[in-house]
Parts: structure tokens; C-alpha cells; sequence
């Protein structure tokens, strides 16, 4: 898969990403207002591409980061695939304009999660952020 860091916590912006940034920003304060979260700091914020290999595959049980912390994954497109998977079960369908918000870090047994490449598109596109911070 293909990664375009817009943002990281020992950075800042990207320099190569200035210009997304008027795009990116509107959507934190989406995140603070619908999820009721306050939102502390930023760990990373990166657009993912998972390429169709014309097969499904899993891309691995992961957490994004290994301290406690929460991930807003809004898809860019809709694609068949399998969904965004839980080792406790739970999927979500990637759907476009669709956002799914859920707590990660290594403290948390069963929440690692995997995503799979697209069946019928090109590209399975979604913004991945790592934030900290509360539920208020």
C-alpha cells in the first residue's frame, strides 16, 4: 500500500503536504464536535491506498501506535472487500464519507485491527488519525 503522511507529532505539518492542510483541518473539528471529543494532540495523520491485487488480502493485525490514544479512519471511497476487521469480531464496511472512530493503543486486548485491499476498485482510499485525547 501507499502512504501520504500529512502530519506527525515530531514534525508538524508536512512540508510536501502544506497545501492539504486547509482540507484536513475542518475535519478535526468534526471529530471534536460529533464524537464529543477533546482533542489533545496529534500523533499522525496519513491518507492510505491499498492497491487491488486482484485476490483478497489482509493487511495484518495492528495497532496504529502502541501508547493509548484513538484513530478516525475516514473513507474516501466505497469498495467491496472485506471490511475493516476486530479480533473481536466487529467490522465496518468501507463506505465513502463514512467515519469510524474507536480507542487503540497496545492496553487494549482484542482491539488490533486489519484492513483488506480492494476487490473492484483501483484503490481503497481513507484518512488514518491517530489522536489523543477524551471523550468529554
Amino acid at each position: 500500500y501507499f502512504l501520504k503522511r500529512i502530519y506527525h507529532s515530531t514534525i508538524g505539518i508536512e512540508p510536501d503536504s502544506q497545501e492539504y492542510w486547509p482540507v484536513i483541518k475542518p475535519i478535526l473539528y468534526f471529530i471534536e464536535d460529533r464524537f464529543h471529543f477533546i482533542l489533545d494532540n496529534i500523533i499522525s495523520i496519513n491518507v492510505n491506498s491499498l492497491m487491488n491485487q486482484n485476490r483478497e488480502r489482509a493487511h495484518g493485525w495492528h495497532h496504529d501506535c502502541d501508547v493509548p490514544h484513538y484513530v478516525a479512519l475516514f473513507y474516501l471511497n466505497t469498495c467491496m472487500s472485506s471490511p475493516t476487521l476486530f479480533e473481536d469480531g466487529q467490522h465496518v464496511d468501507h463506505i465513502e464519507n463514512r467515519m469510524l472512530f474507536f480507542e487503540g493503543g497496545e492496553h487494549l486486548e482484542n482491539r488490533r485491527h486489519s484492513t483488506n485491499s480492494p476487490l473492484d476498485v483501483e484503490r481503497r482510499l481513507a484518512i488514518n488519525f491517530n489522536l489523543i485525547g477524551r471523550i468529554s
